[in-house]
Order: C-alpha cells, then sequence, then structure tokens
C-alpha cells in the first residue's frame, strides 16, 4: 500500500483515491496523473481486490487509512486474480448492509481496458458504480472523470 499525500483544487473535494489493479504499472501511471492533477490529498495503491476488501474490512485500519475524509473514490479494476472486481463490488455491497455510514462514504468507478460491453453493462448494474473510466488513464479521461466528479457534488 502507498500513500502519498498532495494538495490542490480538486483535492478539497476528494481527500483520498484507493487504486484497486493488480497491474503495478497502471496503479502507478493512474498515481501519478492523479497527483500531477492536483486531484486528491492522498492516493492509497492495492494490488487486488483481497487487499481492498481487507482493507475495509479491518474498521481500525480503515480509520487510520481514511481518516476524516468524506469521501472516498475508489478505482477498481474488473480483471484481478483472485477477486475480480465484479466480486469485490458484491462484497462491499454486503458491507453496505451492516456498515451503512462506510457506504456513504465510498465512492466506485470502474476501471478497466476491457472494451467488453458486457463488462460495462454489469458495471452500470450496481448501485455503488458512479463511472467507467478506461485504461490508460489518459488527459481526456481524466478530465472527464474530474467533470463526474464535481457533478455528483460529494
Amino acid at each position: 500500500m502507498t500513500l502519498r499525500p498532495v494538495s490542490g483544487h480538486i483535492a478539497e473535494m476528494l481527500p483520498l483515491v484507493l487504486i484497486v489493479d493488480d497491474n503495478e504499472d497502471d496503479r502507478y501511471l493512474t498515481h501519478r496523473a492523479i497527483v500531477r492533477a492536483e486531484l486528491a490529498k492522498t492516493v492509497v495503491e492495492l494490488e487486488h481486490g483481497v487487499a481492498a476488501l481487507d482493507l475495509m474490512a479491518d474498521a481500525e485500519r480503515w480509520r487510520e487509512t481514511v481518516g476524516d475524509a468524506p469521501h472516498v473514490v475508489a478505482l477498481l479494476d474488473i480483471n484481478m486474480p483472485m477477486l475480480s472486481g465484479f466480486e469485490v463490488l458484491e462484497e462491499i455491497a454486503k458491507q453496505r448492509e451492516t456498515s451503512p455510514e462506510f457506504a456513504e462514504r465510498l465512492v466506485v468507478f470502474i476501471f478497466s481496458s476491457s472494451q467488453n460491453d458486457t463488462d460495462r453493462e454489469r458495471a452500470g448494474q450496481s448501485d455503488l458504480v458512479r463511472g467507467y473510466l478506461p485504461k490508460p488513464l489518459d488527459v481526456d479521461s481524466l478530465r472527464k472523470f474530474v467533470t463526474q466528479l464535481e457533478s455528483m457534488a460529494i
């Protein structure tokens, strides 16, 4: 898990971003783009869905990582070993039932290189998913992401 604080205009609105992706290069490039654009105060990299669920299930570790951030944006890859992004979403939905304050703070974007329409449709069926970002995250995608965040008034 990598933590790097940054500051900036949107960082005030979006204190924390979780990047959940098994590809180290994709995590690095995405992290770098977010930091360069000053989109978040803190970026946390998690190497797979199990690591994300472990963090979310451990209340003390979650509080240490998230602090008092009003919102946590998770960029969730679909195709990962151990648990797919869809399986992670199912587990988050279960956690939401037992910990509603957790769910209120979490904003999930699917972050995938998949061009499969079925994946996009399936992602859109989850009320947890607020958007679908293509990998790699380029300047245009990043701008679209920022626009979506601003329009959500999170």
